[in-house]
């Protein structure tokens, strides 16, 4: 968790940069080609200096919080951080923010350069011609498309990560607009006459010309989807954290303990009613040779891959004749007791440990104990639950090969209580002064104060994301103001009332608020859960509180914003609309 807390710091400068930069650009006319017609050209000059003018105070927007956020911050993180402004990251940011934007907003405008005043005229009554496949717009989109997949490669660890991000976001906006245009098509095809009046025109906005589904679609259902993947992923997260309370689980570790202080400490944990579940030998040593080339020769080796911690490790061995619960075999067959008749002593290794020295079953591996080399053989590989609080080794002999050496021991209790763990602790360390102990019950309430705070701050960070959802949503709203004047004086025209209008309206957003919300949902909870098992190799198990109330919400908001973004459509005089369409 430490780990992850850097990390996120680390990166904060960048990521609020370009978030604000990016909130910043939205807000500018014309970015999601909702201009009229008659825009300024894409390409006129004051176009780039709007963009530009957007894209710097975005700019100065992100670094005023990144100055803001450590103060607001200062009582929640468990370290000392200082800002400083990073020029790469401002330039980065602004140049993302401006290529993206000027990209998108050309796109919408590619489709009028060849538009002429008499046509732009007599569209509104005109039938348009099927325009053709234009190759400049789909120049455009492929250099978003790269423009997009290219920032993504420079901002991960690796081009892997980067791809697939690019691959996942791609795939849910695929989804999404699959089911935008199943909602489009259901509407259309199974809409009852018996249906009452403001449900049939509700589904009907859905479907008409200029409808405004598949953005809604898009935008709601992605916002939901980043939330929800963020809260799904920091639930599994917590939960990990969370085993430590299960009553099994041991809090108190004794490590250094000599051969023949072993049954004088155990006695005394049982002195004070405690357990110990476990024990276990210790004997370290290093790698001096893996499959016949020696250590040195393999660092040495630039073509070759194994990393250099797993050659140079100080590795912990011990030897038993039986798996333990937080073990599974995955390769090979186990063997507990040594037989000299088969050779070299036969080993178990961890997989992560095997797969990064590169060795499988059968290879041979020659260890280095207190400058005697030994040879083994790799007989079987195990897959190991490191969550569990539990003896657990990359490498386990047999037994009747490692007795001799030398060695420690260490063992594990489960104290009821802080009192309790205490008392134990001084006994050892006057009697036995040599031991050291491991209060696991003060690190695990460490982490969780550290997890706490990274929680805030992620939901900190989601804000911005919330708010440029909001903004696009505004924006699509906006988008279609006037049709939707347009539309109310004709059905009040036709005898509709102002409560009917607002409840077609209602309808409308909230069908699609409604889908969109759980699309997003469902996405999240397929994604969280890839991430749970492939990633941080955690439990999933999602609580249904949080993805309802997170459906509830979005739900909610869209039928808000579309409501105030259409305040005063139902009011405006039909007589008002008609004469300015004259």
């Amino acid at each position: 968790m430490v780990v992850v807390l850097f990390v996120f710091l680390g990166d904060l400068r960048s990521s609020l940069i370009v978030i604000a930069t990016t909130t910043a650009v939205i807000v500018s006319r014309g970015v999601f080609g909702s201009a009229p017609v008659f825009a300024v050209p894409p390409f006129a000059l004051e176009s780039y200096w709007e963009c530009l003018t957007y894209g710097l105070l975005g700019v100065v927007l992100g670094v005023g919080i990144q100055q803001l956020l450590p103060r607001l911050l200062h009582d929640f993180l468990p370290v000392r951080t200082e800002t400083a402004v990073s020029w790469s990251a401002l330039g980065q940011s602004l140049a993302v923010g401006l290529s993206l934007v000027l990209l998108f907003a050309v796109l919408p405008l590619l489709a009028i350069r060849q538009v002429s005043p008499l046509q732009a005229l007599r569209s509104s009554y005109e039938p348009q011609p099927v325009a053709r496949r234009d190759p400049f717009q789909l120049l455009v989109l492929a250099l978003i498309v790269l423009g997009i997949i290219t920032y993504a490669l420079l901002s991960t660890e690796r081009w892997t990560y980067g791809l697939g991000f690019c691959a996942a976001v791609g795939g849910v906006l695929a989804l999404l607009a699959g089911v935008a245009k199943g909602l489009m098509i259901l509407a259309r095809s199974y809409t009852s006459l018996s249906w009452p009046y403001v449900w049939r025109q509700g589904l009907a906005n859905l479907h008409r010309p200029h409808n405004q589904t598949l953005m809604l679609m898009l935008a709601l259902g992605l916002g939901a989807f980043l939330l929800m993947t963020l809260q799904l992923v920091q639930q599994a997260l917590i939960q990990q954290v969370s085993r430590r309370s299960d009553v099994n689980q041991s809090n108190l570790i004794l490590f250094d303990i000599q051969t023949d202080q072993r049954e004088a400490i155990i006695n005394l944990v049982h002195s004070f009613s405690l357990p110990v579940p476990q024990e276990a030998p210790l004997v370290t040593m290093r790698l001096a040779s893996v499959k016949g080339r020696s250590v040195e020769e393999l660092r040495d080796d630039t073509r070759q891959a194994i990393p250099d911690w797993a050659l140079q490790h100080e590795y912990r061995a011990t030897y038993r004749d039986h798996l333990i619960d937080t073990e599974t075999l995955v390769a090979g067959d186990w063997q507990g007791t040594y037989e000299p008749a088969n050779g070299a002593p036969a080993i178990s290794l961890e997989e992560e440990v095997a797969h990064a020295l590169g060795v499988s079953v059968g290879d041979a591996l020659v260890f280095d104990i207190q400058g005697v080399p030994f040879t083994t053989t790799v007989r079987s590989i195990r897959k190991v639950d490191w969550q569990q609080i539990k003896p657990n080794f990359f490498v386990v002999f047999p037994v009747g090969v490692l007795e001799a050496a030398p060695q420690t021991y260490l063992l594990v209790t489960k104290t009821p209580s802080s009192a309790v763990s205490a008392a134990v602790q001084r006994a050892i360390v006057q009697q036995f002064p040599n031991v050291s102990a491991l209060d696991l019950t003060s690190v695990l309430h460490t982490l969780d104060t550290i997890l706490s705070r990274i929680t805030f701050a992620l939901r900190f960070m989601a804000l911005f994301s919330i708010v440029a959802g909001l903004l696009v949503l505004a924006n699509a709203v906006a988008t279609s103001r006037y049709q939707r004047i347009q539309e109310s004086v004709l059905l009040r025209t036709l005898g509709a009332s102002r409560a009917q209008i607002r409840q077609i309206l209602i309808v409308e957003y909230l069908l699609v608020g409604s889908i969109a919300a759980l699309s997003g949902v469902l996405l999240a909870i397929l994604a969280s859960w890839a991430l749970s098992r492939w990633l941080f190799e955690t439990v999933f198990a999602p609580a249904a509180t949080p993805l309802v109330v997170a459906f509830l919400i979005v739900s909610g908001v869209t039928v808000a914003t579309g409501l105030l973004g259409n305040r005063g459509v139902a009011n405006r005089p039909p007589l008002e609309v008609l004469r300015s369409e004259g």
